[in-house]
């Protein structure tokens, strides 16, 4: 039965590492094949900031202090590489929706993948079957949810769960409380292993830097309050300190080993101590499993919003060991420990546990699974209209949706569930190239100062559309329409060259595809077509064209995305910045005549003269925050991955960084992407760079989704609501943060 496993083990964090490793090695131990799902988490949710100066300021202190780092970061790689197996590596929601054919179970857990400050659905295995899955021991963390939104999500989420576990007593209060679920409560994974089991992953090399007894210190909070105490704990019992590395400005790094120590080391340090001092549920959790004395600190205030003492309280209370708890900012009074009531207990909660765990799995193994999951294909929704064009009934169209996009709408009285519709979405079938298999990326820029002036980047998308064109090709790509004040692809035949000028420059606003489209389907069948469009209008267009024969016959050029706003922030804009009625304008989201880095929208009419760069305008306030986006923006597949033969944008970064007209980054993708490259080499300067320039410049990751996302669109989509009063709603604070953390910098580096 192979099992996968949804936690976090990618932080460089001893408890993440070991919670994950232990999960995978006490379910490998009981006959199952599991695999962990390498899956990053995206961090803090996305909520409307407040200031808090002190925050502020320790941040910055972080980041500016910088000393000898004692986390070697490829010994957690080795660690959970030598000691458990991975998925490749997922970065969407579409993506996981397809283990759902290699796995016969899941399983989300343990640490605090339930966090209401780091909620993200994927933990609770939101993209799996309901009748296979499996919550073991995650941790909401928190004593509440104080956001309604997220408390709402999390309730229909775990309401999924036909077989519920949490870590804490307080996590199944919550869940009583927000859905009426009854949960178990179980032991974290690592208690799952006894102190035996544990011997066979630790690492006595660090050993050899260590000359007599000592006591081990393990505080990821503020421990200043402590270290006086701890060193006189230390010269009356001639104890010699060692610290495990947390952060850069701790007063107890004086302490630190020479050696890097990474998980492994962890174990064996905590084993062989003769006392842990610690503020961490797994340092506390792994001194009781080898029966070593310890005090645990209490690392958040009991009034503090993010207070997530009940971890440690919880298992302590339970374990009958909360006289080994600290207060906040507290001091410990030195007594003895015994630890004999404390492991007849825990013996009988690992019973309790591995039977929760394994009824659980045995019980899903017993039901039938078809490998499918029913997905909501208009949540996700790219909007490029292929669907509609392949179904056969014509029951399928593409509208404005209530959120303010492109996305398909399907008549049910129509619909036969063919599921054509399903197969050919280009987000649910990526048959993309992945750029990891690729070596090389380019730079372009244009010989001629006019294509310069007028495109976005370094002019190789229109240099090459030009070349095309006369080469007998048609043309497809995104033009701005005054008639509906948006953009839609429209279709430009061979040797019209005069007429490509409609495609050139950026347009940051969704484009209605689904007519070009079938216009280029039909035409490919006896024609050349070049198309130009975003990586998953792109996609889209390929599954149609290879599912009709046609793909040898047109071009495909993808645009690097990095998502696409509602057009209600767009008709809101116009109607603030203009209030345009019926009258031509000309819109440039890049207008170049002020600069290629300075990036400047105008707006241009007989009644209209209006620019300003990215820091001012309130449109690009909207879209640089990027909240306001599609659903699929959040989970797109195609962030480092291509259908395409060529992918190009701009080129950013140290290379470029003097520049001011405009450099291209292309991609070839595919042999024929290479071909293309080199045939306009004798129109532009090209420089050949390693792909890794790739990550490091268009930081293609998925962003986190704000939790005011749906507010924010509303208040967009309200016609009484003024542009500048919903700006100042959502990022009046997060811009005077920027403003203050320059001045805090300042300070600091004076």
């Amino acid at each position: 039965m192979k099992i996968g496993i949804m936690t976090w083990y990618t932080y460089y964090n001893y408890g993440s590492s070991l919670q994950a490793t232990a999960l995978f090695n006490f379910l490998e131990m009981k006959g199952y094949n599991p695999c962990l799902i390498n899956y990053s988490p995206k961090g803090n949710i996305k909520d409307i900031e407040k200031i808090d100066f002190k925050n502020m300021v320790n941040k910055i202190e972080k980041k500016l202090c910088i000393k000898n780092v004692m986390v070697n970061n490829s010994k957690f790689i080795d660690f959970i590489k030598n000691n458990t197996r991975e998925t490749k590596k997922f970065d969407s929601f579409f993506d996981l929706a397809k283990l759902n054919h290699d796995f016969d179970g899941f399983i989300c857990g343990s640490d605090q993948i339930w966090s209401p400050l780091t909620f993200d659905s994927k933990y609770f295995l939101d993209f799996a079957d309901s009748d296979k899955i499996i919550s073991y021991a995650p941790s909401i963390g928190s004593s509440s949810i104080k956001n309604e939104n997220i408390k709402k999500e999390m309730a229909e989420l775990i309401s999924r769960f036909n077989y519920l576990s949490v870590r804490e007593e307080t996590g199944k209060d919550i869940i009583k409380e927000i859905c009426n679920k009854n949960a178990e409560v179980v032991l974290d994974p690592t208690l799952l292993l006894t102190k035996d089991d544990w011997n066979n992953f630790q690492d006595e090399k660090i050993f050899s830097e260590i000359n007599s007894n000592y006591l081990l210190c393990y505080f990821l909070g503020n421990e200043k309050s402590y270290v006086s105490q701890i060193e006189k704990y230390a010269k009356k019992n001639n104890l010699q300190i060692i610290n495990l590395y947390t952060k850069s400005n701790s007063k107890l790094n004086k302490y630190n080993l020479k050696e890097m120590i990474g998980p492994s080391e962890f174990i064996s340090l905590i084993k062989n101590s003769e006392i842990v001092f610690t503020d961490s549920f797994h340092g506390t959790i792994f001194s009781i499993n080898f029966n070593v004395p310890f005090y645990c600190f209490k690392r958040f205030k009991d009034n503090s919003f993010n207070n997530q003492n009940s971890r440690v309280i919880d298992i302590l209370k339970k374990l009958n060991l909360l006289d080994r708890l600290v207060e906040y900012n507290g001091k410990f009074v030195e007594r003895e420990i015994s630890f004999e009531e404390s492991n007849k207990i825990l013996h009988n909660l690992r019973i309790k546990s591995s039977n929760f765990l394994l009824s659980s799995l045995e019980s899903i193994k017993s039901k039938k699974f078809n490998g499918e999951k029913k997905i909501d294909l208009k949540k996700y929704c790219c909007g490029c209209g292929v669907c509609k064009i392949i179904c056969p009934k014509k029951a399928i169209d593409i509208n404005l949706s209530n959120d303010g996009f492109y996305k398909t709408s399907v008549s049910e009285d129509k619909c036969v569930d063919c599921k054509l519709c399903k197969n050919i979405c280009p987000m649910f079938n990526n048959h993309s190239i992945e750029f990891e298999t690729l070596k090389k990326i380019y730079s372009f820029k244009s010989k001629d100062k006019k294509v310069l002036s007028e495109s976005s980047s370094g002019g190789f998308g229109y240099e090459l559309a030009k070349k095309l064109n006369s080469e007998g090709y048609y043309v497809c790509g995104c033009s701005y329409n005054n008639k509906n004040d948006g953009a839609n692809h429209i279709v430009i035949e061979p040797n019209k060259l005069d007429e490509l000028k409609k495609l050139q420059g950026s347009k940051y606003i969704q484009s209605y595809t689904a007519d070009a489209i079938k216009e280029v389907l039909e035409l490919s069948k006896n024609n050349k077509i070049v198309f130009f469009g975003t990586p998953c209008q792109v996609a889209g267009l390929n599954n149609l064209l290879k599912l009709k024969g046609t793909r040898k016959n047109v071009i495909l050029v993808d645009l690097i995305c990095h998502g696409v706003p509602t057009k209600y922030l767009w008709n809101k804009y116009l109607h603030s910045r203009c209030k345009i009625n019926n009258d031509k304008y000309i819109v440039k989201f890049r207008d170049k005549k002020y600069g290629w880095r300075d990036i400047t929208l105008s707006l241009t009419s007989n009644n209209i003269n209006y620019h300003k760069n990215q820091d001012k305008d309130d449109f690009y306030c909207f879209f640089e925050n990027i909240d306001c986006y599609n659903n699929c923006c959040f989970d797109c597949p195609f962030r480092t991955k291509s259908s395409a033969d060529i992918r190009m944008g701009d080129f950013w970064g140290e290379r470029f960084k003097l520049d001011k007209t405009g450099v291209s980054m292309i991609i070839p993708v595919t042999q024929s992407g290479i071909s293309l490259k080199d045939s306009v080499s004798n129109l532009g300067i090209i420089e050949e760079f390693d792909i890794e320039n790739y990550w490091n410049i268009q930081f293609p990751y998925n962003p986190q989704k704000a939790i005011y996302r749906d507010k924010l669109i509303n208040d967009l989509k309200d016609k009484q609501m003024d542009l500048k009063k919903i700006r100042k709603k959502y990022y009046k604070v997060k811009e005077e943060k920027k403003e203050i953390k320059k001045v805090i910098k300042k300070i600091i580096r004076k």
